[in-house]
């Protein structure tokens, strides 16, 4: 569901190039943390440094606090508008939300509700739907780029007059 103050269509339609630079961090954004796994397991398992459950609990509770950030504050409040908060409350979830790695409130709502607002079609920005009679390798790449690719396509990411997509919160954020 899109807000009252919803976009037009003709504005989620738009299509613009993705600079060198966006899709620069969003591949370090993607890609950083899986060799930084991988060398917390190597390190944890050939140099046998313990995990206390200090360790994993701070873990468990900072992955908690991200996905309700990103969960109750990015989707539920800034993109749906499902509830009334205050302006700390607001100012928190904001801050959990971007734990999460998916980008500021801003770029991520309008990205979400271009979603919604053309969901499962050509302008949909992660539609997992392939044409009808697709080979299963061409259904896989639908799926991937539902799952992580899309945010490498330069059609998904900022269309031309995105902030205009989210006018209910670019006037209450502040800018740099």
């Amino acid at each position: 569901m899109l807000t009252p103050n919803a976009p037009s269509q003709a504005l989620l339609r738009q299509r613009v190039r993705t600079s060198r630079r966006e899709l620069i961090l969003a591949l370090t954004a993607n890609m950083v943390p899986l060799p930084g796994t991988v060398c917390l397991l190597v390190s944890i398992f050939a140099f046998r440094m313990p995990v206390h459950l200090f360790d994993i609990a701070l873990f468990a509770a900072c992955y908690f606090l991200a996905m309700l950030g990103l969960e109750v504050g990015f989707h539920r409040y800034f993109a749906h508008r499902s509830f009334k908060t205050s302006k700390p409350m607001e100012m928190l979830l904001g801050i959990l939300g971007s734990m999460s790695f998916q980008g500021g409130v801003i770029l991520w709502t309008a990205t979400h509700r271009r979603h919604h607002g053309n969901t499962d079609e050509p302008s949909d920005p992660h539609s997992p739907v392939a044409p009808a009679g697709s080979s299963p390798g061409r259904r896989f790449a639908q799926f991937m780029h539902a799952y992580i690719g899309w945010m490498f396509d330069p059609n998904s990411l900022k269309p031309k007059g995105w902030e205009r997509m989210t006018p209910d919160i670019s006037a209450g954020v502040a800018r740099p």
